[in-house]
C-alpha cells in the first residue's frame, strides 16, 4: 500500500508506510509454532480480566523496593486490568502506554491465532524510516511518562 505525500510538479514523493502480505502455506510446523504466541498471549491479554493486581498485597517490583520510586513498567498490570474493564481514563491514569500495549499484544493474538487457523502467513512491513520514527516516538513517550511521573513522586517525598 503507497501513500502519496508530496507532489511536487513532476516529482512525486512517495512513502511506503507498510505492506501488508498473505501468502497460503501447508507447513503443519509453522502453523503448531503461531499456536504457542497466540495461546501465550490469549492468557496474557485474559488474566487481567479475571485478577485484579490492584487487590493483590504483592510488592513484586525490585526497584520500588529497592529506590522507593516506580520503575518504567509499574502500573501496566493495573492498566491492562482497568483497560479489560473498559476504564480507559484509569487505564491511562495507571500507565500512559498500558492500553497501547495491550491494543498490540491483542493485535498480536488475532494476527497468531488467524494464522495458526487459516494456515496463512500474514507480514506487516514498515519501511526503515517509518519504523524508526515510530520506535522513536514510542520509546520517548515512554521515557517521558516515566520522567514526569520520577520527579512527581520525588516532589511528594
Amino acid at each position: 500500500m503507497y501513500i502519496r505525500m508530496i507532489n511536487q510538479g513532476k516529482k512525486k514523493l512517495f512513502l511506503m508506510l507498510t505492506e501488508i502480505t498473505i501468502k497460503r502455506t501447508e507447513n503443519v510446523k509453522y502453523a503448531f509454532n503461531k499456536v504457542v504466541p497466540a495461546a501465550a498471549l490469549l492468557v496474557m491479554l485474559s488474566l487481567p480480566v479475571f485478577i485484579n493486581p490492584g487487590s493483590l498485597d504483592l510488592q513484586i517490583c525490585y526497584f520500588k523496593s529497592l529506590t522507593g520510586y516506580s520503575c518504567p513498567t509499574c502500573g501496566l498490570s493495573r492498566s491492562f486490568h482497568a483497560v479489560t474493564q473498559f476504564h480507559f481514563a484509569e487505564a491511562f491514569s495507571f500507565h500512559l502506554m498500558g492500553p497501547l500495549l495491550y491494543l498490540g499484544f491483542l493485535c498480536g493474538f488475532i494476527k497468531f491465532a488467524f494464522e495458526s487457523i487459516s494456515g496463512d502467513e500474514i507480514k506487516f512491513r514498515l519501511n526503515k524510516g517509518m519504523k524508526r520514527i515510530l520506535f522513536s516516538l514510542f520509546a520517548v513517550a515512554w521515557a517521558g511518562f516515566w520522567v514526569v511521573r520520577f520527579i512527581s513522586e520525588y516532589n511528594t517525598i
